[in-house]
């Protein structure tokens, strides 16, 4: 085996981490800077993201080696759900928020959904899990609390509803032998949901607007972030352990404050930031302790 391809997945999982942290700076620049609004955003983000996914299908062969329908297969109407309610919290919880800590409010709402679905299934946790998600927990409040940062407590919750609504897709989407093909099926009934979802703004006259370097920002975010970052992602997945992926993904909300900090200038409160590290430090070890009882 070639030497490269020891470091490949590494490498795909780098490029993952940074598309997954792009998606929250695209959003922020977006709606920061006033180029679009967050539903129209949030729709083409949907839309393109749909087109690239299904385009990929195309291009993949089947075992038979015949190109894939543009019909995807694999999803579910619960999933597009889960999927467009994501979209459009994440979105509009990015009014307000900067992209580090929407990034870590996403993160930390998502693996708090996944425990909350393993202790309903009476899954059962160490001593030291307990103690993790204690400070975990203990953390995610001082983050929110109005004496710790300064944080607006409406978008906050609404970012908290876009992360369960991302844990619960990805909850339904364990199991899946092709995660490409459920993720173009899911976007696609996403996409069609979302276009209604549009259609009812316009009907109800909303108001709607859309700069052409919002446009942009919102495909690149759909096409190229979600879409290519999802489709790599479950690439590397596939080839590395459980625990080495569920550790990797906490890389993404320092990904997204740092580029928030350096590329749109967003101030790193110090509470904040502590926060931010003890948070995902606890995660990051109930993680690994929960990978390590799954071998014993």
């Amino acid at each position: 085996m070639p030497s490269h391809s020891r470091y490949a997945p590494w490498l795909y999982a780098l490029l993952s981490m940074l598309a997954f942290a792009a998606n929250s700076l695209l959003n922020r620049e977006a709606l920061a800077m006033v180029h679009i609004d967050p539903l129209s955003f949030a729709a083409i983000r949907t839309v393109s993201g749909a087109l690239m996914l299904t385009l990929l299908v195309m291009c993949s062969t089947g075992r038979q080696g015949q190109k894939k329908s543009v019909r995807a297969t694999g999803g579910s109407w619960l999933g597009a759900i889960s999927l467009t309610v994501y979209m459009f919290a994440f979105s509009i919880a990015y009014i307000s928020l900067d992209a580090g800590l929407g990034a870590l409010l996403l993160f930390s709402a998502v693996q708090f959904c996944m425990i909350s679905w393993a202790l309903l299934h009476k899954e059962r946790f160490s001593v030291l899990q307990w103690v993790m998600l204690l400070v975990a927990m203990t953390a995610f409040f001082i983050l929110l609390s109005p004496q710790g940062t300064d944080v607006h407590l409406g978008y906050s919750g609404i970012m908290i509803v876009a992360g369960v609504a991302w844990g619960s897709y990805s909850i339904l989407g364990q199991g899946h032998k092709d995660a490409t093909l459920a993720s173009a099926d899911n976007f696609q009934r996403a996409a069609m949901l979302s276009v209604l979802i549009m259609v009812g703004v316009l009907v109800s006259q909303q108001t709607l607007f859309a700069h052409p370097k919002g446009l942009v920002l919102a495909f690149v975010s759909g096409a190229i972030t979600s879409a290519l970052g999802y489709a790599l992602w479950y690439r590397v997945i596939q080839r590395i352990k459980a625990s080495q992926a569920a550790v990797m993904q906490l890389s993404v909300p320092p990904l997204a404050m740092v580029g928030g900090a350096v590329l749109l200038g967003e101030r790193i409160d110090g509470t904040a930031m502590v926060s931010a590290a003890v948070l995902v430090a606890a995660i990051g070890v109930f993680i690994i302790a929960r990978q390590k009882q799954g071998q014993h």
